[in-house]
Protein backbone atom coordinates (compact mmCIF):
# COMPACT_ATOMS: atom_id res chain seq x y z
CA UNK A 1 0.00 0.00 0.00
CA UNK A 2 2.42 2.41 1.06
CA UNK A 3 5.00 1.60 -2.26
CA UNK A 4 1.87 2.24 -4.40
CA UNK A 5 2.31 6.32 -3.19
CA UNK A 6 5.61 5.93 -4.06
CA UNK A 7 5.38 4.58 -7.68
CA UNK A 8 2.37 7.13 -8.07
CA UNK A 9 5.03 9.80 -6.99
CA UNK A 10 7.81 8.81 -8.81
CA UNK A 11 4.97 7.90 -12.02
CA UNK A 12 3.39 11.58 -11.72
CA UNK A 13 6.76 13.62 -10.68
CA UNK A 14 8.53 12.08 -14.44
CA UNK A 15 4.81 12.64 -16.21
CA UNK A 16 4.96 16.40 -15.08
CA UNK A 17 7.97 17.11 -17.04
CA UNK A 18 7.40 14.96 -19.86
CA UNK A 19 7.35 16.41 -23.70
CA UNK A 20 7.48 13.03 -24.99
CA UNK A 21 4.54 11.28 -26.14
CA UNK A 22 5.87 7.62 -25.84
CA UNK A 23 6.95 8.51 -22.15
CA UNK A 24 3.78 9.89 -21.48
CA UNK A 25 2.76 6.77 -22.54
CA UNK A 26 4.52 4.08 -20.76
CA UNK A 27 4.19 6.03 -17.51
CA UNK A 28 0.53 5.80 -18.06
CA UNK A 29 -0.05 2.16 -16.65
CA UNK A 30 1.82 2.95 -13.55
CA UNK A 31 -0.33 6.16 -13.31
CA UNK A 32 -3.57 3.92 -13.51
CA UNK A 33 -2.11 0.88 -11.44
CA UNK A 34 -0.98 2.61 -8.62
CA UNK A 35 -3.83 4.47 -6.83
CA UNK A 36 -6.16 1.92 -7.53
CA UNK A 37 -3.30 -0.59 -6.18
CA UNK A 38 -3.95 1.66 -3.03
CA UNK A 39 -7.97 2.27 -3.09
CA UNK A 40 -8.31 -1.97 -2.97
CA UNK A 41 -5.17 -2.36 -0.66
CA UNK A 42 -6.88 0.41 1.65
CA UNK A 43 -10.50 -1.01 1.46
CA UNK A 44 -9.32 -4.85 2.04
CA UNK A 45 -7.27 -3.76 4.98
CA UNK A 46 -10.32 -1.87 6.83
CA UNK A 47 -12.85 -3.83 6.17
CA UNK A 48 -10.44 -7.33 7.36
CA UNK A 49 -9.27 -5.50 10.72
CA UNK A 50 -12.79 -3.95 11.46
CA UNK A 51 -15.22 -5.46 13.84
CA UNK A 52 -18.54 -6.66 11.57
CA UNK A 53 -20.48 -4.36 13.39
CA UNK A 54 -18.63 -1.73 12.03
CA UNK A 55 -17.51 -2.50 8.74
CA UNK A 56 -20.78 -0.40 7.42
CA UNK A 57 -19.24 2.43 9.40
CA UNK A 58 -15.96 2.29 8.13
CA UNK A 59 -17.07 2.04 4.75
CA UNK A 60 -18.60 5.02 4.96
CA UNK A 61 -15.32 7.18 6.12
CA UNK A 62 -13.90 5.40 3.17
CA UNK A 63 -15.96 7.63 0.65
CA UNK A 64 -15.99 9.96 2.61
CA UNK A 65 -11.64 10.06 2.52
CA UNK A 66 -12.71 10.13 -1.46
CA UNK A 67 -14.67 13.16 -1.50
CA UNK A 68 -12.25 14.83 0.73
CA UNK A 69 -9.60 14.14 -1.75
CA UNK A 70 -10.49 16.67 -3.69
CA UNK A 71 -9.15 19.76 -1.56
CA UNK A 72 -5.88 18.48 -3.08
CA UNK A 73 -7.01 18.80 -6.69
CA UNK A 74 -8.51 22.54 -5.38
CA UNK A 75 -5.05 23.37 -3.85
CA UNK A 76 -3.45 21.81 -6.89
CA UNK A 77 -5.52 24.79 -8.72
CA UNK A 78 -4.56 27.17 -6.90
CA UNK A 79 -0.77 26.33 -6.62
CA UNK A 80 -0.87 26.34 -10.35
CA UNK A 81 -2.04 29.16 -11.33
CA UNK A 82 1.09 30.98 -9.44
CA UNK A 83 3.82 28.46 -10.28
CA UNK A 84 2.55 26.94 -13.16
CA UNK A 85 0.64 23.33 -13.80
CA UNK A 86 4.12 21.34 -14.69
CA UNK A 87 5.50 22.62 -10.99
CA UNK A 88 2.12 22.27 -9.13
CA UNK A 89 1.69 18.57 -10.26
CA UNK A 90 5.76 18.30 -9.65
CA UNK A 91 5.56 19.24 -6.05
CA UNK A 92 2.06 17.51 -5.08
CA UNK A 93 4.38 14.47 -6.54
CA UNK A 94 7.39 15.01 -4.43
CA UNK A 95 5.17 15.78 -1.28
CA UNK A 96 3.60 12.40 -2.04
CA UNK A 97 7.03 10.52 -2.68
CA UNK A 98 8.25 12.35 0.67
CA UNK A 99 4.95 11.50 2.46
CA UNK A 100 5.53 7.77 1.41
CA UNK A 101 8.89 7.29 2.09
CA UNK A 102 8.59 8.85 5.91
CA UNK A 103 5.43 5.80 6.11
CA UNK A 104 7.82 3.07 4.33
CA UNK A 105 10.77 4.52 7.33
CA UNK A 106 8.67 5.40 10.20
CA UNK A 107 5.44 3.61 10.03
CA UNK A 108 6.30 -0.23 10.91
CA UNK A 109 2.97 -1.79 12.20
CA UNK A 110 1.45 -0.30 9.40
CA UNK A 111 3.88 -2.16 7.17
CA UNK A 112 2.89 -5.36 8.92
CA UNK A 113 -0.25 -5.44 8.32
CA UNK A 114 -1.69 -7.81 5.79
Amino acid sequence: MILSGLIMAVAVAIFAFSHSWYLSLALMPFLGLSPTMHGTMTTTLIQTYAKPEYRGRMQGFIAMAMGLATFGTFFAGILSDYIGVQWSIAIMAIFLGLVSIIYLAFARRLRKLG
